[in-house]
């Protein structure tokens, strides 16, 4: 909804820390172009939680328009059994990759409707 300040003071209500403020944090980061924020976040994510959660770290790599990395962690994502790539035909926050040609095989892949 480009409220990015809004969106700053809900998730700084939220414990530093917690996975969905770092999470919340990284995404309004790199919608709002601050690349060097958004990797900082997600380095700190990683080191809590590893791969487990790759699906969000192509969110975050999606929306700094970096689509081979999103993949990447796309690819991790299956690997691992992420649960959030429930999210992958419904989250707009994957808006940015589904114009790509590996986005319907993906899909596919997954067994998606």
């Amino acid at each position: 909804m480009n409220r990015s300040r809004e969106a700053r003071a809900e998730f700084s209500a939220i414990p530093a820390g917690d996975f969905f403020r770092l999470y919340g944090e990284a995404l309004v980061a790199a919608r709002s172009g601050d690349r060097a924020q958004a990797e900082r976040l997600m380095s700190q994510i990683r080191s809590r939680h590893g791969s487990a959660v790759s699906s969000q770290y192509a969110a975050i790599q999606a929306q700094l328009g970096q689509i081979d990395q999103a993949f990447a962690e796309l690819d991790n994502a299956v690997a691992a059994k992420d649960s959030g790539l429930i999210y992958l035909r419904s989250d707009p926050i994957f808006d940015p990759i589904r114009g790509d040609p590996r986005y319907a095989p993906l899909l596919r892949k997954l067994h998606f409707p």
